[in-house]
């Protein structure tokens, strides 16, 4: 209705407005520092970073986390123009194809967030989140493709999105495989978030021309599969407890 400019203005007066939202709303102690007053800032950097090698169960959730985010933000570099050009869909059904993914993805969190609590972080993020993109991100590319149509591509599309929630519990898995570092293994994960950011379009940079479309997307939907792969490496110390418990004398 306004444009790409004026939409791009549109996004700026939001972030404003979270911005303003940020610095009037405040958690109890919220801004006092985490850290010890007399910590340097650069040994806590280090921290974050020595702790991939340190603790190997760290570096695997980085590298989990490192993968959630291919698709994610490989998506947005090439599929806007497969669908509008090669496809065929108008512009607004693209966009509204895409907005709806992520209004379902916001749904899904609070689904995997229970789920993690009943049957354990590591299943939803191996199951849902993992296997779950691997299915739903080749299925994005072959239903649209074959049907192209705009109900079951918005179907398709919110169940990857769906399954992409599985990848939110991370953060509470990190606690638990890294007790004595918390703070670094936060880091460490959050690393692993940035890294994921320039991993999805890098990694469609490099298939795009040689593999086309069909093949970047079964790239993205393989390293799904490492990353389920990965999470049998996840093995936290509680349930090594519990095999202890429940294994015979």
């Amino acid at each position: 209705m306004i444009g790409p400019l004026n939409t791009l203005w549109a996004a700026l007066g939001v972030i404003v407005l979270g911005t303003a939202v940020g610095l009037v709303v405040r958690a109890p102690g919220g801004s006092r520092p985490l850290d010890r007053p007399e910590s340097s800032p650069v040994r806590s950097l280090v921290k974050g970073v020595s702790v991939l090698w340190q603790e190997p169960r760290v570096a695997v959730a980085g590298l989990i986390r490192v993968i959630n985010g291919v698709s994610q933000f490989g998506f947005p570099v090439f599929l806007p123009v497969y669908f509008t050009v090669s496809l065929g869909f108008p512009l607004s059904d693209w966009l509204t194809i895409y907005a709806v993914m992520y209004l379902v993805n916001l749904g899904a969190n609070l689904l995997a967030g229970y789920w993690s609590d009943r049957y354990g972080v590591v299943l939803v993020l191996r199951w849902m989140g993992c296997i779950g993109c691997a299915v739903t991100t080749v299925a994005f590319y072959y239903v649209p493709t074959m049907t192209q149509n705009f109900w079951l591509s918005i179907l398709v599309g919110s169940l990857f999105c769906a399954c992409l929630a599985g990848f939110a519990p991370m953060s509470a898995l990190m606690p638990v495989i890294a007790p004595q570092r918390t703070g670094a293994a936060m880091a460490g994960l959050n690393l692993g978030a940035g890294l994921g950011t320039a991993a999805g379009p890098g990694l469609v940079g490099l298939c795009l021309t040689p593999l086309g479309v069909e093949g970047t997307m079964w790239v993205l939907g393989c390293c799904y599969l490492l990353g389920g792969l990965l999470t049998l490496l996840l093995r936290t110390p509680a349930k090594k407890a519990e095999q202890t418990v429940e294994s015979p004398a």
